[in-house]
């Protein structure tokens, strides 16, 4: 877990100076929820009253307020309580949400998929982490080609779609 909070911290912190805010720190806040009916998991079961999910927050605060949140949600079944996912609120376990609070106020969902076209998925696909590697991997060749020092993600250009085994798109 130590790992987890050094990672999330660090995002948090990162996203935040990319932003242009200076925070005063980073705040973790958890929360558990107790499962509502028994959860079968196939394996296990999960009792009634035990605990069935957490809700992890890495706040970034400037002036005593947060300005950056990260929110996860590690659960074992939907419905567990107000404010918790509901079954519906997302085709599988993964869903990423960008909330930005201002004048207007935006949020953006991304949810990895193999297809939204409905295509057999693969047993051993994982798009969730092919997302989340695209970013290393796409950053290889601007990493390789930079001055020596240290960079953020703010000082690498943005990726470009590439079609599969074709030139990269500029534009």
């Amino acid at each position: 877990m130590a790992v987890m909070r050094e990672f999330f911290a660090q995002s948090v912190a990162a996203l935040a100076h990319g932003l242009g805010i200076a925070l005063d720190e980073v705040r973790e806040a958890r929360v558990y929820v107790a499962a509502p009916r028994a959860i079968e998991l196939g394996a296990v079961t999960i009792a009634a009253g035990t605990i069935a999910g957490q809700r992890w927050q890495w706040l970034g605060c400037a002036a005593g307020r947060p300005r950056v949140i990260q929110e996860t949600y590690w659960i074992t079944a939907f419905d567990l309580g107000p404010d918790w996912p509901i079954a519906g609120s997302m085709e599988n376990d993964t869903q990423w949400q960008v909330t930005i609070e201002g004048s207007p106020s935006l949020r953006c969902t991304f949810e990895p998929r193999h297809s939204f076209a409905r295509e057999a998925v693969p047993a051993d696909y994982n798009p969730s982490a092919l997302a989340t590697a695209m970013a290393a991997v796409n950053s290889l060749i601007p990493v390789w080609q930079a001055p020596a020092g240290l960079l953020g993600s703010t000082d690498l250009p943005q990726s470009h779609l590439r079609k599969a085994g074709g030139p990269a798109r500029r534009g």
